[in-house]
């Protein structure tokens, strides 16, 4: 059951929830986010951030990832085509 709740943590953003607030800290100042703050609000705020960061390096790796699979299907429809007519 704990294997199944790492594996949410590491797939959603419950991490930067969870987090402590020395890590945390340690994470904002990694990506010049600005000063960290034990207020609620402030708190909140920076993990938007680091969400934000999240999401857009997410979207470059899936876009890609989508390119490379474009790429690779454009090859074997040429592959098939040949084939086609070469018998």
């Amino acid at each position: 059951m704990k294997l199944i709740e790492k594996i949410n943590d590491l797939l959603s953003y419950n991490k930067y929830y969870k987090m402590p607030d020395e890590d945390l800290e340690n994470e904002i100042k990694k990506y010049n986010m600005g000063d960290f703050s034990t207020n609620d609000i402030l708190r909140r705020n920076r993990i938007e951030q680091l969400i934000a960061k999240d999401n857009a390096s997410m979207f470059k790796k899936s876009l890609i990832i989508s390119f490379f699979t474009l790429i690779v299907a454009f090859i074997s429809l040429i592959i098939s085509v040949i084939a086609i007519f070469l018998k």
